[in-house]
């Protein structure tokens, strides 16, 4: 079983249990990326699936908000780490199906780092202060 993840839009949460043909999942709208480590952990719970179940962790970059691929990026990261799983990426558009992406997941080697679709607009200036 895989844990994927991924934040297509802005506090949206897509959540799924991948036995590699199907996946079950949820969607956990009004989510902020500073609680996506509660949903997840939720999520788990009630699908009775604990960390150590599971085979591997995918997170799925390129759409979405740029805290949320971050924060979903650590939290593989962190997850492939601590419970020796494998880590998972897929990258995909807005208009993708979940399941169409998580058919396509390519295991990471090292760690994830997120990718982004749209260009980051952080201005270089200075505040005046």
């Amino acid at each position: 079983m895989i844990l994927y993840m991924r934040s297509p839009v802005k506090n949206e949460l897509v959540l799924g249990i991948f036995d590699g043909k199907k996946l079950n999942k949820l969607t956990a709208n009004h989510c902020k990326h500073d609680d996506f480590f509660k949903c997840i952990n939720s999520y788990l719970k009630r699908s009775s699936v604990g960390w150590r179940n599971l085979q591997g962790v995918a997170v799925v970059t390129g759409s979405g908000s740029f805290s949320a691929l971050r924060t979903l990026s650590a939290i593989a990261n962190t997850a492939s780490f601590c419970f020796k799983l494998r880590l998972l990426s897929a990258s995909a558009s807005e208009n993708d199906s979940d399941s169409a992406i998580a058919s396509r997941l390519v295991r990471v080697i090292g760690s994830l780092s997120p990718a982004y679709a749209q260009k980051l607009s952080v201005d270089k200036q200075k505040p005046v202060m």
